[in-house]
């Protein structure tokens, strides 16, 4: 019996190692998710700034590139071009969405120059 107990006590002493270890992985996993939910808004936020501020950089740094690329005499050129490609656009949509003005009937045209010459 002496095998049987010894092997018995080292089991209860696993188990409850286990169940210790347990408790303290659910203990600590709580506190991280209480902690992320304190961390998210402002991690989220500063990545907001960060990202906007990349997006500025590049723009700044695209348009001076563009600036460079383009000579000076050939820039009012190309946006005098731009803004009659964009005149042509804005003009070609608008009459595309205006609807045709519909006329009478022609026998109320017809009755109302009879009435007339009466």
């Amino acid at each position: 019996m002496g095998v049987k107990k010894i092997v018995t006590d080292r089991l209860d002493r696993v188990r409850s190692f286990a169940e210790s270890v347990r408790a303290v992985y659910e203990e600590s996993y709580k506190k991280a998710v209480d902690a992320s939910k304190d961390i998210e808004p402002k991690l989220r936020c500063m990545l907001d700034d960060g990202l906007h501020s990349a997006k500025t950089n590049l723009d700044n740094l695209n348009q001076s590139l563009a600036d460079r690329a383009i000579p000076a005499f050939r820039k009012r050129a190309v946006s005098q071009s731009d803004l009659d490609n964009k005149t042509k656009k804005v003009v070609k949509e608008n009459v595309s969405s205006v609807e045709p003005v519909k006329k009478k009937s022609t026998s109320a045209t017809s009755r109302k120059k009879k009435s007339v010459k009466k």
